[in-house]
């Protein structure tokens, strides 16, 4: 089973919306007992794309923030943001 990054994703989801790709025929014969059985990758990553819908408790806590900035009263936590910055940079070392 392969994992896919979240970039991969992407670019799935933008392989499926892409008006350029060959379609399948508009008119296709349905025989009684033809049945459709998606591969669970495809499962894996149409559910993905929902998960990617934005959440309303994000975005609840998004405009917070947004206001609090306007406001000049936003001030973060300087240890999570060090270690989110340090994580990113040993990720980046790791892929390159």
């Amino acid at each position: 089973m392969k994992i896919y990054s979240c970039s991969e994703i992407k670019q799935l989801i933008a392989a499926q919306k892409n008006p350029h790709m060959e379609t399948a025929p508009k008119k296709v014969e349905i025989k009684e007992g033809d049945k459709v059985d998606f591969s669970t990758q495809l499962q894996q990553v149409q559910g993905m794309e929902e998960n990617l819908s934005p959440n309303t408790d994000r975005q609840a806590k998004l405009q917070e923030v947004k206001a609090q900035i306007a406001e000049g009263t936003y001030s973060p936590d300087l240890k999570k943001v060090a270690m989110s910055l340090l994580k990113y940079i040993l990720k980046s070392n790791k892929n390159g």
